[in-house]
């Protein structure tokens, strides 16, 4: 499935300097599985030097989705709870 950045968003300080990116990403499939996401990027996810001005939308795409795929890789310390009847 391919996953398409479809939303971007700017929050701004009242000097017009970027605080966060709201961003939403989507994507679907020819089995009619479908994802969607909204995050937000903001300076503690970019590379030393980089400021949340600097990016282009290309940058805010790919560090979007390299966010998703993050946020939903199970951590290592995932336990799984079941119930018995």
């Amino acid at each position: 499935m391919e996953i398409k950045l479809t939303k971007i968003s700017y929050e701004l300080t009242e000097d017009g300097v970027t605080t966060d990116i709201p961003v939403e990403l989507g994507g679907n499939d020819s089995n009619g599985q479908y994802a969607s996401a909204r995050l937000i990027i903001k300076a503690e996810d970019l590379d030393a030097g980089k400021a949340l001005d600097d990016l282009t939308k290309s940058d805010i795409s790919t560090i979007a989705k390299a966010k998703l795929i993050k946020e939903v890789t199970p951590s290592t310390t995932t336990t799984t709870n079941t119930t018995t009847a």
